[in-house]
């Protein structure tokens, strides 16, 4: 995504922790101006059991979005 300012937009860290029921956090950033002037949230945080299902969620994210991720 292009942005204007020094900040970078997209994903900011993953976390796993040791234990709990969602125990893998993805952080996302998205600094405007977004592409196709699409209002997506500024911010993102992602809770899941594993990484495959931080991964779908994501995916399910952006599709809500219109934005296809391959």
């Amino acid at each position: 995504m292009g942005n204007i300012s020094n900040q970078k937009s997209g994903l900011n860290s993953i976390k796993i922790k040791d234990s709990g029921k969602q125990p893998v956090q993805v952080e996302m950033t998205f600094v405007p101006p977004h592409p196709f002037a699409i209002d997506i949230p500024e911010k993102r945080l992602v809770k899941a059991e594993d990484l495959s299902g931080a991964f779908t969620k994501i995916v399910r994210f952006f599709r809500s979005w219109g934005f296809e991720v391959k």
